[in-house]
């Protein structure tokens, strides 16, 4: 059986998502689509903007198959980690895999090689040196990877790749598969995280920003999908005065995953300042620490997640949580090689009978409902 994989958030799906899972069901020739999702929380530390049941919900009406959850420890890390993860998760499914992602280049052969120069022990040393110079990952790799070329004589402007952020993206999910069974297969990108709502296909931080704005979404995004998004409101006030409460009784942030050395105190100092979340924001943050970074610090500290960077890559899904599936294609289900949760009670008995830990999951949950609304922990059978 072929299966092309998408690692994706859908926050929220839309026109170009739906065309991503037709492209990658028609060039590959797969038997079916899986979709590896962030949960209530996405990779930029922001709360997802509807539910994860509700949202793989939407992929299966997209043209998906079977959507699993990516494990909220992997989504609140770096690209690295996020990467990491998915290819974890991938990995439990016997099966022939394709990984199939959106980038700016949409070459995978461009991707491999510059993948296989940030390997070397040389870029490597290069990056660590920019890093120490207070630059963010993203600056850093380019900084990195221009210094390389420079030296070995090959065009500069190659780095440019590295101006995409689904090209970084792409380039951790490359890194992650090299020793696993699984084939990288990329999409060229239309559109890009600075465009405008205005164009064919604008990127859904535009479309959360149009809809917290009350503007109209309905061109861009599916019909199944508009009608759920009427009223949406931004929450990222009420999780301002949720931190604010929560920061002033923790005595651990410190051993928070993400919370960088003196991280924690700028943002104590800023807390007691700002007066909304953006104010926080724009206080805080600096070349080296990106709105992605401290979001993604503050979810881990709410969650208590003392998880470190170093173990991370050594760390693997206990189980899978299954959000949704095709009815049709629940043999989907036969081929995944390790414990799987479709409902509360399975869970529990994954906890009594093989001691898996599944806080930080319920956690996570639990922030989402107290932030937005409550639903139920069922996977989602869709009918064809």
């Amino acid at each position: 059986m072929r299966i092309g994989f998408i690692v994706a958030e859908y926050n929220p799906l839309h026109n170009g998502h739906i065309k991503h899972i037709r492209l990658t069901k028609k060039d590959l020739s797969c038997d079916a689509i899986v979709c590896v999702m962030s949960g209530d929380f996405v990779q930029r530390g922001e709360v997802a903007i509807a539910d994860k049941y509700t949202r793989a919900r939407w992929a299966i009406e997209a043209g998906a198959d079977l959507v699993v959850e990516l494990p909220v420890e992997f989504v609140l890390g770096s690209a690295q980690i996020f990467a990491d993860g998915a290819a974890k998760v991938i990995d439990y499914f016997d099966c022939e895999k394709y990984i199939s992602f959106g980038s700016e280049c949409g070459s995978e052969y461009v991707l491999q090689k510059i993948a296989e120069i940030m390997e070397s022990e040389e870029f490597q040393s290069y990056l660590h040196e920019t890093i120490q110079d207070g630059n963010n990952y993203a600056r850093s790799l380019k900084v990195a990877l221009e210094k390389y070329l420079d030296i070995h004589g090959i065009d500069k402007s190659i780095a440019e790749v590295l101006d995409g952020s689904n090209n970084i993206l792409g380039l951790e999910y490359i890194k992650a598969i090299k020793y696993m069974a699984i084939e990288p297969y990329t999409i060229k990108r239309e559109g890009a995280y600075n465009d405008s709502l205005d164009d064919e296909n604008p990127s859904a931080t535009q479309i959360r920003k149009a809809l917290f704005e009350g503007k109209s979404v309905d061109s861009k995004v599916p019909p199944f999908v508009s009608e759920e998004l009427l009223g949406v409101k931004d929450c990222k006030d009420k999780l301002f005065s949720i931190i604010k409460y929560e920061f002033s009784k923790k005595d651990n942030l410190e051993k928070i995953f993400g919370m960088q050395e003196g991280l924690n105190n700028r943002f104590i100092n800023f807390l007691e300042k700002a007066n909304s979340f953006d104010e926080f924001m724009e206080q805080v943050k600096t070349k080296r620490y990106s709105e992605s970074t401290l979001s993604r610090a503050l979810i881990n500290a709410l969650l208590d997640n003392t998880l470190k960077f170093e173990d991370m890559f050594n760390h693997f899904p206990d189980y899978l949580n299954i959000l949704a599936v095709r009815e049709s294609k629940k043999d989907l289900l036969k081929i995944i090689e390790t414990d799987l949760v479709t409902k509360p009670s399975e869970l529990a008995k994954l906890e009594k009978d093989k001691h898996v830990d599944s806080t930080l999951d319920k956690k996570a949950s639990n922030l989402f409902k107290s932030l937005n609304y409550e639903y139920e922990n069922y996977m989602q059978i869709i009918k064809d």
